[in-house]
C-alpha cells in the first residue's frame, strides 16, 4: 500500500467515525487485512485506532460518561488478562465472517435493548465481550455499538463515550499483538507509523464537524444503515 493510499484510507475511515462513532475501524481492518499480513495489520489497525478514538473522546470529552467507562475497563483488564494465558491467534477468513455477522446483533432491537449500556452491570459485560471480540476479530466496534443502539444518553455521549473505550481497548489490544507475533517494529517504516497516528487527528475533526449537523434519530438510523451494508461486504468476503 502507498502512502497516499494509506492517508486517504485513514482520513475517510476516521471521518466516519468521528461522525457515527462506529464502522470506520472495521473498514480500516478490512482494508489493511488485504493489502498486509496479518500481524502488521493487526498492529498498525491497533495504532491508528487508539489515536481517532483517543482525539475523538479528547474533543468531545464534556461529554464523557465515567459511570460507563470504569466498569468497561475493569472488564477490558480481566478479558486480555484471560487471552494473555491462552495465546489466541486469529485467522483472516474467521476475522472477514465475524466482521460481517457482528453488526447482524445490533440490529435485532430484543438484543439491543437486553445490552443496553445504561442497564446494571452491562458496561461491565461489554468491557469483557468487546475485548474478547477485539481479539478473536481484530475490531470489536459492532459488538460495541449493540450496547448502545438502545440507549438514551445522546449522540455526544456516545460518541465521546465509545471513543474513550476504544482507545483503551486498542492500547491494550496492540500490546497483546505485539507480544503474541513477536513484532519488530522496524517491519512498519516511520512514514507509514506518522500516517497513522496524525491522519485520525484530521478524521476526528472532520467527523465532528458531520456529527453535529444530525438529531439523535436520525444520527441512529444512517448508524444502523451503515452496519447492515458492511456486513453484506464482510460476509462476502469472508465465505467467498
Amino acid at each position: 500500500m502507498s502512502l497516499i493510499a494509506a492517508f486517504i484510507y485513514i482520513l475517510l475511515t476516521s471521518t466516519l467515525s468521528g461522525a457515527l462513532g462506529m464502522a470506520g475501524g472495521a473498514i480500516l481492518l478490512a482494508i489493511f487485512l488485504l493489502v498486509f499480513p496479518l500481524p502488521i495489520a493487526l498492529i498498525l489497525h491497533g495504532l491508528t485506532q487508539f489515536s481517532s478514538n483517543g482525539f475523538r473522546a479528547y474533543i468531545n470529552r464534556e461529554h464523557l460518561n465515567f459511570s460507563i467507562i470504569l466498569p468497561y475497563a475493569l472488564g477490558a483488564i480481566i478479558s486480555y488478562g484471560v487471552f494473555e494465558l491462552l495465546q489466541l491467534q486469529p485467522n483472516k477468513k474467521v476475522i472477514f465472517i465475524l466482521l460481517g455477522l457482528m453488526p447482524l446483533l445490533g440490529i435485532m432491537k430484543r438484543t439491543s435493548s437486553f445490552f443496553d449500556i445504561e442497564k446494571k452491570g452491562r458496561s461491565f459485560l461489554c468491557g469483557i465481550f468487546v475485548s474478547a471480540t477485539q481479539v478473536v476479530a481484530g475490531v470489536s466496534g459492532s459488538v460495541l455499538d449493540l450496547f448502545y443502539l438502545s440507549s438514551s444518553i445522546g449522540r455526544f455521549s456516545i460518541v465521546s463515550t465509545k471513543a474513550f473505550t476504544q482507545a483503551f481497548g486498542h492500547a491494550l489490544k496492540t500490546v497483546y499483538f505485539i507480544k503474541l507475533f513477536n513484532f519488530e517494529y522496524s517491519d512498519i517504516s516511520i512514514e507509514l507509523y506518522s500516517i497513522a497516528l496524525i491522519t485520525p487527528l484530521l478524521g476526528g475533526l472532520f467527523g465532528k464537524k458531520i456529527l453535529t449537523r444530525f438529531s439523535d434519530q436520525s444520527f441512529l438510523v444512517v448508524a444502523k444503515t451503515t452496519m447492515i451494508f458492511f456486513s453484506g461486504v464482510m460476509l462476502y468476503k469472508g465465505f467467498v
